[in-house]
């Protein structure tokens, strides 16, 4: 029931990851439980906050769909969005511009992961952990999947870069599954520590730069591709050094 309240929450908030978060949850409960009961709890104590999101939504703006996927909300005077380049729907001429615009988000010049460094070990660090079967797998595996899921439903239906911002807002909840990874990693292996050290010390960098900056900008972070080399540089060196330990 806490676990239901907690994804109906979330999808009030987020309908753009709300539902992934809905779907991944669920199926994490289904792996723990073996419980259809479980799951009827799960989605009882969801449903009020779907429905409250919905009614609100349909009286505010007379949809039951996000109000921003509407093409007539956003044609006021001045608008930066239209049915080119709004998010909702999906947007991209051909397959092609699909994947490199997914791959964009990640890596790319507003890519998530390039913004968040220590993430670039959370993704080897889970499937590390899912091949030893630690007891944190079901975790993992929803980790996997919300991160995943959330990743390709904006791939899937924006081609904006989510606006103005310093990297990709819509993914900022991803931090979450992704540092519970990078916990759990170093619990079974602590070996990994000064990894992720390294990998924090230039995301700190790269924050600084940020901050100087400011979120709302319309240029890519100053030193980005610098730092970013640095910290490829130094992880390997530091994996490659036969002194290690």
């Amino acid at each position: 029931v806490a676990a239901g309240t907690l994804i109906g929450v979330g999808y009030t908030i987020d309908l753009g990851l709300g539902p992934v978060l809905v779907l991944s949850v669920t199926g994490l409960v289904l792996w723990q439980t073996r419980s259809l009961r479980a799951i009827a709890l799960l989605l009882a104590a969801a449903f009020p906050w779907f429905a409250l999101h919905h009614y609100l939504n349909w009286r505010i703006g007379g949809t039951f769909s996000p109000a921003n996927a509407q093409a007539a909300h956003l044609a006021w005077p001045g608008s930066p969005f239209g049915v080119a380049n709004m998010t909702g729907g999906y947007a991209h001429k051909t397959f092609g511009h699909f994947l490199l615009y997914a791959l964009d988000l990640l890596v790319g010049k507003r890519g998530f992961l390039g913004h968040n460094l220590a993430l670039f070990l959370a993704l080897p660090g889970a499937v590390w952990l899912l091949r030893r079967r630690v007891a944190e797998t079901p975790e993992i595996a929803w980790a996997l999947a919300f991160f995943g899921g959330g990743w390709l439903i904006y791939a899937l239906t924006s081609n904006n870069y989510s606006g103005v911002c310093a990297s990709i807002r819509w993914y900022v909840p991803l931090l979450a599954p992704g540092y519970y990874c990078l916990i759990v990693l170093l619990r079974h292996a602590p070996q990994y520590r000064n990894d992720l050290a390294i990998l924090t010390a230039f995301g700190l960098a790269l924050g600084l730069s940020m901050w100087w900056e400011g979120p709302w900008m319309q240029h890519m972070v100053p030193g980005y591709w610098f730092i970013q080399g640095a910290a490829a540089l130094c992880w390997l060196a530091w994996r490659f050094s036969p002194r290690k330990s």
